[in-house]
């Protein structure tokens, strides 16, 4: 069932971060995000596909979701 929210992150490649990416792409929402190596989160990638977007200089998609009516809900940035 998708929620139709979108959220940036920063955290999400590891530990609580990644545990609470994997709970919010399993609610339905969307994740956009930046990593150092996105090969850690291939098997996200490869289960959630166009929800998980890990290389943002590729802005056509988020801003379809903005253009389409929904805009980021969140932005968490890394705390550490």
């Amino acid at each position: 069932m998708a929620t139709d929210k979108s959220e940036l992150r920063t955290d999400f490649a590891c530990g609580f971060g990644r545990i609470m990416t994997e709970q919010l792409l399993a609610r339905g929402d969307r994740i956009a995000g930046t990593l150092r190596d996105r090969s850690v989160m291939t098997d996200l990638k490869a289960e959630y596909g166009d929800r998980l977007w890990l290389d943002l200089s590729e802005i056509a998609p988020i801003r379809g979701v903005c253009d389409g009516g929904s805009r980021m809900n969140t932005a968490t940035p890394r705390s550490g």
